[in-house]
């Protein structure tokens, strides 16, 4: 058993950001058809159905936001059928996504920035929220895209206007709130391979001071890769069920109140079976791999697994947000809570001989408090925050396998406690209809406290051969 111990102290950074940015829409993209569609766009804003958007911490058209922008409308998400957050980059120029394990960890790529690495304990230089909450951990983000009212996609750092800290850019999905009358909908689609999918939504007011909104979706898929000895692999098997209550106990104070859970139950990982020798792919069928095997059937998608692959997350996210306006001035606290655990399995090899099969998982709990205090004039709108994130995480890896590992499996987790506090402002002042100057300024700290444990580490028992 061999067991090391890191505490990381302290690190502090500083920025200063001075921007110089014109208040058109020539830096920002309303994106509701196909990315290149500039045409409807214009159409679109014609006709005064303009997208409202929030990434400058309030509701503006998209075309008054100086920055590099891309929204999705939730109607438009329908119409393309998009039923999942990482599908939303067929819509955002310049958004990519990168992964492993058949979609069970992602993280959002801009210009070229991410975090290619899949380990739980790692957060992405790519911000992604849901609402007002911050998401963390990497293996939740597939999840929770239902009742949307739209998807906001900010380019370049974002350091001056949100609480967490991003390098690279912003990912928003923002839900549908209760709304002042009746409204809801209902929708059920179908597809091969008992793909199925029902989401709905409904709410309006319970009283005069008081509206809710309840929601749910249910995902289902049979698996898109038969396994011969097992159970079929790339299986969809998750729902999420959302609630909200909005109360207003007088004119300038609104409560909303939001909880959702989200469950998975699938079977997201498998891999196509593919010959290689010399750096290169072996076209003939009857080709053999390094230890032997050939797949007896000339489907790639009908595969023989001896390790069942899984994929199970739960997710509790429970959000506070409070908005009180006086006068020109405008606080808002919101406080969020998250508890998720999350467990993968594959058969790496994919061959029915046990020659790699690798398993992770996640425990963490996250906590954390944003305060903003904004002022809007006619000719000055500015904002001033103060946030404090709290990440209690447990990770842990397992690697099996008779060719690799022999009977022991080499265990390896992390116990990783993560702390940042930060303080940030932004003002905007306009010169003209068509010219302002943007001043922001961020400060944060973060620490991290890690202990890391690993047994058996990685060695090769046999270069094992077998004929099946």
């Amino acid at each position: 058993l061999m067991f090391k111990a890191f505490r990381v102290p302290g690190v502090a950074h500083a920025a200063l950001a001075f921007v110089l940015a014109s208040a058109t829409a020539s830096v920002a993209e309303a994106q509701t058809t196909a990315p290149d569609d500039s045409s409807e766009r214009s159409d679109e804003a014609a006709s005064g159905n303009d997208i409202i958007v929030s990434a400058q911490r309030r509701d503006q058209r998209i075309q008054d936001v100086g920055i590099a922008i891309t929204a999705v409308t939730g109607e438009k998400l329908s119409q393309l059928g998009i039923s999942s957050p990482i599908a939303i980059v067929a819509q955002v120029p310049g958004l990519q996504v990168s992964g492993a394990g058949g979609g069970s960890t992602n993280s959002f790529n801009i210009r070229g920035v991410t975090q290619n690495a899949f380990a739980g304990s790692l957060e992405s230089p790519i911000a992604v929220y849901n609402d007002e909450a911050y998401i963390s951990l990497n293996t939740a983000i597939d999840l929770g895209l239902f009742d949307i009212d739209r998807v906001e996609v900010l380019r370049g750092p974002q350091g001056t206007l949100f609480g967490r800290n991003a390098t690279g850019g912003l990912v928003k999905f923002v839900t549908r709130r209760p709304t002042s009358s009746p409204d809801g909908f209902l929708s059920v689609e179908g597809g091969t391979d008992g793909r199925i999918r029902v989401e709905g939504g409904a709410g309006g007011p319970l009283s005069e001071n008081v509206a809710i909104r309840l929601a749910g979706v249910l995902n289902k898929g049979d698996g898109l890769i038969k396994n011969r000895i097992g159970p079929s692999m790339m299986q969809t098997n998750n729902f999420g069920l959302r609630g909200q209550i909005e109360i207003k106990p007088s004119s300038d104070v609104t409560l909303l109140l939001k909880a959702q859970y989200l469950d998975e139950d699938a079977r997201k990982g498998g891999y196509v079976h593919v010959v290689a020798s010399n750096g290169k792919y072996v076209t003939n069928p009857a080709a053999k791999d390094f230890f032997g095997y050939r797949n007896s059937s000339s489907d790639p998608y009908n595969q023989a697994n001896e390790f069942p692959s899984y994929k199970r997350t739960r997710v509790v996210d429970l959000t506070s947000n409070l908005d009180w306006e006086f006068g020109d001035f405008t606080l808002t606290s919101v406080t969020n809570y998250q508890h998720v655990t999350d467990a993968y399995g594959e058969d790496a090899d994919m061959t029915p001989v046990s020659v790699y099969n690798y398993e992770k998982s996640s425990d963490v709990d996250q906590f954390s408090q944003e305060l903003r205090l904004s002022y809007e004039s006619d000719s000055l709108k500015g904002l001033a925050g103060l946030y404090y994130l709290n990440i209690d995480g447990f990770y842990g890896t397992v690697q099996t396998g008779e060719v690799y590992f022999g009977p022991d499996p080499e265990i390896a987790s992390v116990d990783q406690r993560t702390q940042s506090w930060a303080a940030f402002a932004q003002g905007d002042i306009e010169f003209s209809d068509t010219l302002s100057l943007v001043v922001g300024a961020r400060y944060s700290k973060d620490k991290k406290n890690f202990a890391y444990t690993s047994s058996n580490l990685f060695s090769i028992v046999a270069p094992g051969r077998f004929n099946l």
